[in-house]
């Protein structure tokens, strides 16, 4: 569909890998409920749609890079190269997708959740 091609993605738990150098919030929130536009910009666009049960962690600027931060999802046990390129075509590495064989996240220091805004606002309601 996108410049990479067509590809299938089989159900399971994929971790991707990217960065936002302003709008951290914004992004995230572009990623959880999908375009409102339907423009489709970034690689992770185009699967983010199709995602559901998402979360999502993130690491406070000055902590790894998205590289570094990638290189560690791929050490996770089990975890595999879905479609070569995704979201790495500002960089070198060869992806910054990958499907894990269960869900898990890498041991990375800094790493915490995100939650939108209105949740965590409906969890305080409760």
């Amino acid at each position: 569909m996108g410049k990479l091609g067509t590809f299938e993605f089989a159900a399971g738990c994929y971790i991707y890998t990217g960065s936002a150098m302003r709008t951290l919030d914004a992004r995230l929130l572009r990623h959880y409920r999908g375009s409102l536009s339907g423009k489709l910009h970034w690689h992770i666009d185009y699967l983010a749609p199709m995602g559901f049960d998402k979360s999502f962690k993130v690491l406070a600027a000055g902590g790894p890079c998205e590289c570094e931060l990638n290189s560690a999802v791929g050490k996770i046990p089990g975890a595999h190269v879905p479609a070569v390129g995704f979201g790495s075509s500002d960089c070198a590495c060869g992806t910054h997708l990958y499907l894990l064989s269960r869900a898990g996240w890498p041991r990375v220091g800094g790493l915490r959740v995100w939650e939108p805004c209105e949740l965590k606002s409906a969890e305080r309601k409760k």
